[in-house]
């Protein structure tokens, strides 16, 4: 199952590179199959496209710390709670 997931974000991909939803789905599916520094390419990949993907934010800087790359975990990790916190309060203003 996985993979065909992957397999569909793959081909989105080849559409439309650009889309950073698609790079962050992408970095779900290689994540759940174990491949973590394929999902770390991944959500550096969505973030790059859309610098707001909070969620690709708090998933980099999840798997930075779990592979041991405190030198960016803590950058990353900061503009995630950012972006969550931004998310809730619009979410309160909504």
């Amino acid at each position: 199952m996985l993979a065909a997931v992957e397999s569909c974000y793959r081909l989105a991909l080849c559409v439309d590179a650009g889309i950073g939803l698609y790079w962050f789905n992408l970095g779900v599916a290689v994540e759940d199959q174990g491949r973590v520094s394929e999902a770390i390419a991944a959500y550096e990949h969505a973030i790059a496209c859309d610098p707001a993907l909070a969620d690709a934010h708090w998933n980099l800087a999840r798997l930075l710390e779990l592979v041991g790359r405190r030198t960016a975990d803590e950058l990353v990790l900061r503009r995630a709670v950012r972006h969550l916190v931004r998310y809730r309060d619009l979410a309160r203003a909504g």
